[in-house]
């Protein structure tokens, strides 16, 4: 069978599309679990999990298995098939998740920051291929040489005789011709709308109001339902009464799911009402003990003690021996939620042994999977549609939202809405977990690192509490990095960087202390460090220095603070500026960032990738956190978890680096440097320092 047929066969099968024209079927890597080497395509041919369709009227349809979350990828992704295959912007359509994500050779799912880079190469390169069939069936049909023919605005033109057909037109015979492998690719100069700014597709309807999101799913019969859950993580049910619930009006039914009790209703309001009305005896399960407090107690208690290497260079011990002087810090970071905008939602139809999903989701095979495990039956009996979130941030990786819809839809005989209050999101989420992270340092008589110890306490997975610590930016000598991670019962997940937002904030707080330490100032003590380490980062250093016009200045009570910090495959750097008044209150005034993504596909999506970056950072510093008391989540809403207000916004002014290199993540990389940068501007406008986030202003108080 030809890789054609083969693509040809998938595309029908995947996405339910059927249409003559020009198939390009080709393959997308899978960078699993945010970080490592990328999965490529097993032996034994092609596999394909993209398409680029080219139909007889022109249109080109482009299909992949991303999530549009708000971060602009559908555009960005378009762009370079347009840009590579040099066709017409307004004939480009984006095509939505396939249903059927069991039919697709890799996981669907949307995370670290991979959506862009990992589409680079394959996508530019189906699209140069479906150019250069398109030119050779021109070429063919006017009987003349190949190279005589440019592809050029959605058509071939025959560049002697002045004659020309559209794409659509020649679309039946391109595709009988055999697809080049490696077709020649436009150099980086030639590029027409590839690091261009360009308004995002999927911007107009959303702010129109169009644009359907999970939660705004109605379907004909559709019921809505509310499940109380145990308050404590891993807590269960003893008893209930029911009685006031079923005497709402709107409510059609009350019963016992596994993990907690739902409340059936033929709107919203009334499942809310009704399960408000629950007489629940909850049983508060294992860990009804923990606290913040505790973990806090346990990660100082576990600091001084060797943990598990993740890795080890030179011999610390004695190069701490041998330090003229030696700089002690720890850090503690608090579990903090995502809060998407949007709480979780997910409606679920049982019919038989056949179930459909609609669920606002960064992972359509995970959901499918829960669904097919929760319903007992094979993955491809549940059609699953991948609907627009109102925010991701990592949160949208779990499948508990179709879990719960799938429990609840199997004891109700038609479509029900299973819907999450904010206080639900808040109580049930999967958090960035908290740390507390030891710091040592010995120093030369010079002020310079002769060892360095980082030393992480947490909860398991490591890469999610401890992700950047072993690989920091800069050359240091007896290095070790260990851990101490137990498993506290607490559900965590990956949070918007993973581990660098916790451990960037340590590693680039400690390396502000070392250089103060020594006398030296903090760009100088970086660039030197970093100058053999990362020269990319170090160029990012150099210019936000001079950007932010680094050393000026400032008045009483402010100052500057810089941190850098790489990730997901890009660099970046930023300077913030700071006011703290005498009641502690700090009032971040200029944020000033140097990114280093590659080549930037869509540079004003881009920045506002960024620029949202520094103010869910921003909040993260000084405003949000969650607590842990009696196994369960205290903050529960907006009153006590608040986020960065548009009075509280800095000046954010942000720049990029021009690079030819391959493009880098957007949406992960720019939440590391802030928290750090903050805290070290606070203490050179207080001498203060913060060393736990969010800052507790009282520590800043004039007295």
């Amino acid at each position: 069978m030809k890789a054609k047929d083969l693509s040809r066969r998938d595309f029908v099968k995947t996405t339910g599309a059927v249409g003559a024209g020009l198939l390009i079927g080709f393959h997308i890597p899978w960078l699993q679990g945010c970080a490592g080497a990328a999965q490529l395509p097993a032996e034994g041919g092609m596999q394909p999990n993209a398409w680029i369709r080219i139909d007889p009227a022109g249109f080109v349809h482009v299909v992949y298995d991303d999530h549009e979350m708000g971060q602009g990828s559908s555009t960005g992704f378009l762009m370079m098939v347009c840009d590579e295959l040099e066709a017409d912007w307004s004939k480009i359509v984006w095509e939505p998740v396939p249903t059927d994500p069991s039919n697709w050779v890799r996981g669907i799912s949307t995370g670290g920051s991979t959506t862009i880079r990992l589409g680079w190469a394959p996508l530019r390169n189906a699209a140069a291929q479906a150019r250069e069939v398109l030119r050779e069936a021109a070429a063919l049909r006017w009987e003349v040489d190949g190279s005589e023919c440019v592809a050029k605005e959605h058509q071939i033109t025959h560049a002697s005789s002045g004659r020309s057909l559209g794409y659509g037109e020649l679309a039946e015979e391109a595709a009988t011709l055999h697809v080049p492998d490696d077709p020649p690719k436009k150099s980086h100069e030639d590029y027409w709308l590839i690091g261009h700014s360009t308004d995002r597709l999927d911007l107009p309807d959303k702010v129109t109001g169009k644009t359907e999101f999970g939660m705004d799913l109605r379907l004909p019969g559709m019921l809505f339902a509310s499940v109380s859950r145990p308050p404590a993580y891993q807590g269960g049910i003893r008893s209930f009464d029911d009685s006031a619930a079923r005497a709402v009006h709107g409510v059609v039914d009350v019963f016992e799911v596994e993990g907690g009790i739902a409340v059936v209703a033929r709107d919203t309001w009334s499942a809310f009402k009704g399960r408000e009305a629950l007489e629940v005896d909850w049983d508060p399960g294992p860990f009804a003990d923990q606290s913040s407090e505790t973990l806090k107690a346990r990660g100082r208690a576990l600091a001084g003690q060797p943990g598990d290497v993740q890795r080890e260079e030179g011999d610390f011990a004695g190069g701490i021996a041998q330090a003229a002087q030696v700089v002690d810090a720890s850090y503690d970071t608090h579990f903090l939620d995502h809060v998407p905008m949007e709480t979780l939602n997910a409606t679920a139809w049982v019919r038989g042994d056949r179930v459909e999903v609609w669920c606002p989701t960064q992972a359509a095979t995970s959901g499918q999977r829960m669904a097919a495990r929760i319903a007992g039956v094979p993955e491809e009996n549940v059609v699953f549609n991948s609907m627009l979130a109102g925010g991701g941030f990592g949160r949208r990786l779990n499948s508990d939202d179709t879990e719960f819809a799938v429990k609840v839809a199997m004891k109700v005989d038609a479509p029900v809405q299973v819907v999450w209050t904010r206080e639900d999101t808040f109580a049930h989420g999967f958090y960035r977990p908290y740390t507390h992270q030891t710091m040592r340092a010995g120093l030369d008589a010079e002020g310079w690192p002769v060892a360095w110890l980082h030393r992480i306490y947490g909860q398991p997975p490591r890469g999610t509490t401890t992700g950047g610590a072993a690989n920091p930016p800069y050359t240091l000598p007896n290095f070790l990095c260990d851990n101490h991670l137990e498993d506290w019962g607490i559900p965590i997940g990956p949070w918007r960087s993973v581990g660098n937002t916790q451990t960037c904030f340590a590693v680039e707080s400690f390396m502000d202390e070392c250089a103060h330490a020594a006398g030296v100032d903090p760009l100088v003590y970086k660039r030197r460090l970093m100058e053999d380490a990362d020269p990319r980062l170090l160029n990012c250093v150099s210019m936000v220095a001079e950007r932010a016009e680094w050393g000026r200045e400032m008045g009483e009570r402010q100052g500057q603070g810089i941190a850098a910090w790489t990730c997901f495959g890009s660099w970046g750097a930023m300077v913030a500026e700071v006011t703290v008044a005498p009641e502690g209150t700090v009032k971040v005034d200029r944020v000033v960032a140097v990114m280093d993504h590659g080549i930037i596909v869509n540079p004003e999506a881009v920045r506002s990738q960024v620029e949202g970056a520094i103010v869910l950072a921003l909040t993260a510093t000084l405003k949000a956190e969650v607590h842990i008391e009696k196994g369960a989540a205290v903050e529960s809403n907006f009153h006590n978890h608040p986020l960065l207000t548009i009075r509280e916004m800095p000046s954010v002014e942000v720049h990029f680096v021009e690079s030819t290199e391959v493009p880098g993540g957007v949406g992960e990389p720019p939440i590391p440097p802030p928290p750090p940068a903050v805290c070290n501007a606070i203490f050179a406008a207080t001498g203060v320092r913060i060393r736990e986030l969010p800052v507790d202003k009282e520590l800043l108080k004039i007295s």
